[in-house]
């Protein structure tokens, strides 16, 4: 604590009272403010630069403080390290809002001593800033090894993008992978249902770090590219009954319900809804594939593990959720039920093969075990259900209210109440035995003879 304050005064506080004649330099015209042949000590601190020749004694050429002369010093203060790198990472990480205090006591110390002249400010030069970027980005994109080919290529950049991860370097993450993912593309003509599995793998990787850079309009980019890559594997792998036919269709069922998630989001239910049925119809494709459902009218071509049968169940009944809440948020209550009668036929009809992944070893987290799923799909039918009736009840209330819809006498209406509790509580009654008897099966076909 530099003044015996708790809070210092911002850079803004400080130049209410200060002479700005708008005089601004940028990095390269600062790097020769070093005090040689004639010119003065500059030193920079949160964009603000100082003139700091009066004092020889800490920026001389023999001051403890010479290495800050003529940089932008705020990353060095704010935590004690003098080293190049620390100076260098000043202006391109930022300050951490937890040490902001920190630099703003030294910005106070600066402006406020006897020996020391505020100059002006620091600015990016647009010409300086895009020769420094493509120079490091060519730095970031070199592999150390010109005869890599596209594949080497995609593995090395894939790791450094998951080492810029790791520090939070967000940009350059997603410069690097969207380098990686350009390495597939470029690896033949017509990519194989293999690389285009890899592609799409890392596309939502990228998808995850842009919303959480609050890039929604890049995500959705990328899952367009991700739809795009693995139609046209689809089609190669349906023309030759690829192995792979079954994980393109999970693959494809699983950006389609992502997008469909990315629209609720940002407020399009209308598109979301009409996107949800083909991630639907893509999960039902690849569990045929794997010989989970229709199987007299399929043959099993994909090799499933238990733990994929599980999550693909699992992403499969949160989906058809989906789709059930953005029906309600829509009023489009008279299209809930049907849905919930097809949720309980794929599941009846799912039932005995599921049974047998139960106590399998690659399941990893029993919410994942086909009995949890089956419970789990079971509970969304009753919810919906539910949510359904009520919200078809508060709308008619509401039109009553408005005049919008003619009301019946009140004997009829009475009447009416009485029949619609009676009604829900025997579907909910239906439901729960149906989901108690489901279960009880599971567990018993999961038990040894």
């Amino acid at each position: 604590m530099i003044f015996g304050k708790d809070e210092p005064i911002t850079a803004e506080e400080l130049l209410k009272d200060t002479k700005d004649d708008g005089f601004t330099m940028t990095l390269s015209q600062l790097s020769e403010m070093n005090g040689l042949n004639n010119n003065p000590c500059y030193i920079s601190l949160k964009g603000l630069i100082y003139d700091v020749s009066a004092n020889p004694d800490f920026y001389g050429s023999k001051g403890s403080y010479r290495y800050l002369i003529a940089k932008d010093a705020t990353l060095a203060l704010k935590t004690g390290c003098l080293s190049d790198k620390c100076i260098a990472q000043a202006l391109k990480d930022g300050i951490p809002e937890s040490l902001d205090v920190e630099v703003d006591r030294w910005l106070e110390l600066y402006h406020n001593h006897d020996k020391y002249k505020y100059v002006g400010r620091l600015v990016s030069d647009p010409v300086e800033d895009a020769i420094a970027q493509d120079t490091r980005e060519e730095a970031l994109l070199n592999v150390g090894d010109t005869t890599a080919t596209s594949l080497d290529r995609f593995h090395t950049l894939v790791a450094k993008g998951k080492d810029a991860f790791a520090v939070g370097d967000y940009k350059d993450t997603l410069f690097l992978w969207r380098n990686a993912a350009d390495c597939l593309s470029n690896e033949a003509t017509a990519m194989s249902p293999e690389l285009a599995l890899r592609k799409a793998e890392l596309l939502t990787r990228m998808i995850a770090v842009a919303l959480n850079t609050h890039q929604s309009q890049k995500g959705m980019e990328y899952i367009d590219e991700i739809l795009i890559t693995l139609r046209q594997s689809m089609t190669l792998c349906e023309e030759t009954s690829h192995p792979l036919l079954g994980p393109v269709y999970a693959r494809l069922a699983r950006s389609l319900s992502l997008e469909a998630s990315l629209l609720g989001d940002m407020g399009h239910d209308q598109e979301a809804v009409t996107v949800l049925p083909g991630a639907l119809e893509y999960f039902r494709k690849a569990m045929r594939s794997a010989g989970i459902i229709d199987i007299e009218t399929n043959s099993k071509i994909w090799k499933a593990t238990r733990g994929e049968v599980a999550e693909l169940w699992s992403a499969f009944m949160s989906t058809y959720l989906s789709l059930g809440f953005v029906l309600m948020r829509l009023s489009r209550f008279q299209e809930v039920i049907p849905l919930c009668e097809d949720i309980l036929q794929i599941l009846s009809q799912a039932a005995p093969s599921i049974a047998s992944y139960e106590a399998a070893e690659d399941i990893p987290n029993p919410d994942f075990s086909p009995k949890a799923v089956l419970d789990n799909a079971l509970g969304i039918l009753v919810n919906l259900r539910t949510q359904t009736t009520s919200l078809a009840t508060q709308a008619e209330k509401y039109l009553l209210k408005q005049n919008k819809i003619q009301p019946n006498t009140q004997e009829m209406k009475e009447e009416g109440k009485k029949e619609e509790k009676e009604s829900t509580k025997s579907e909910q009654g239906e439901l729960r035995e149906i989901k108690e008897e489901m279960v009880q099966e599971i567990v018993e076909a999961a038990l040894p003879a």
